[in-house]
């Protein structure tokens, strides 16, 4: 009688520490697994959604918020900016200077036209991507970028609301 009892316990915790094992396990199974990788063109497109939806909901007031360094609207070299349909920048967050002038004529490094590109690109749609060369803030020479842009409302007037991504070296060659 005292053999079997002695032989359950023995049972019980060979089961007990199995178990504690297997939680070990899948625990640093869980702590080691890769995050989803998130992807960046679908995060720049909620981000420009969402700044359009602020944009819409409190006018020219959300200019001051999208110009905030190291806010949600504007980190680093991720940044909004805010254009009449003519190609007036109502808003650069990363350059103020350029606000209440005409961007239609600014060229890129290879001598085209963002802000033509953007107008172009919602004039057949309300959405859309282009890819353009400009310096990153505080930068003179310029890198490889793509920029998401949307039609918004600001009141009456139609706008272009965007944002852009600087390419890493390797993707911008693909």
């Amino acid at each position: 009688m005292e053999t079997k009892k002695m032989l359950r316990s023995a049972i019980g915790l060979c089961l007990v520490a199995s178990l504690a094992i297997s939680c070990q396990e899948q625990q640093k199974a869980d702590e080691t697994a890769e995050t989803p990788a998130v992807d960046p063109k679908a995060e720049l497109v909620a981000f420009v959604e969402m700044a359009a939806a602020e944009l819409e909901a409190k006018g020219e007031a959300a200019f001051a918020d999208f110009r905030q360094a190291d806010s949600k609207w504007f980190q680093g070299d991720k940044y909004l900016f805010v254009f009449d349909l003519d190609g007036n920048a109502l808003c650069h967050a990363a350059n103020p200077d350029l606000e209440g002038t005409s961007m239609v004529d600014t060229q890129d490094a290879d001598g085209t036209s963002p802000t033509q590109e953007m107008l172009a690109v919602l004039e057949s749609g309300d959405s859309g991507w282009i890819s353009y060369k400009w310096p990153k803030p505080g930068a003179t020479e310029a890198s490889d970028k793509a920029a998401y842009v949307m039609k918004a409302k600001l009141g009456d007037l139609t706008v272009a609301v965007g944002s852009g991504m600087y390419m890493k070296a390797e993707v911008a060659e693909k």
